[in-house]
């Protein structure tokens, strides 16, 4: 699996905006889809993660992904605000939610 992902990336894979994707967004691609459980992408504003995560879910879709690992299905984004949440979904294909919607879904009732 790992050859097939870096050859995808190889082909010049881009993200969501049709940018290239650079060298660092290349390995959180490869993180990401090789994390068992949870893996977490962070930075500020511009700098990429919104294309990256595109092709994250671009390779989770592939006929030839071990679905066992990381299932596109269980790939949830989080955004700072609601704003920011429906934008990185709108992008991405991933469904995205606000942090405090998260927050409120962990907390116990």
């Amino acid at each position: 699996r790992a050859g097939r992902v870096d050859r995808l990336l190889a082909r010049n894979m881009r993200g969501g905006d049709g940018i290239l994707l650079s060298d660092e967004q290349r390995a959180a691609v490869r993180t990401i889809t090789a994390a068992p459980r949870l893996a977490v992408l962070s930075g500020l504003t511009g700098t990429g993660k919104t294309a990256t995560l595109a092709a994250v879910r671009a390779m989770l879709s592939a006929p030839w992904y071990d679905r066992r690992t990381v299932r596109p299905n269980r790939l949830i984004g989080c955004a700072v605000t609601d704003a920011a949440a429906e934008a990185m979904k709108h992008d991405t294909g991933i469904e995205t939610v606000s942090v405090r919607d998260l927050l409120a879904k962990l907390r116990p009732t």
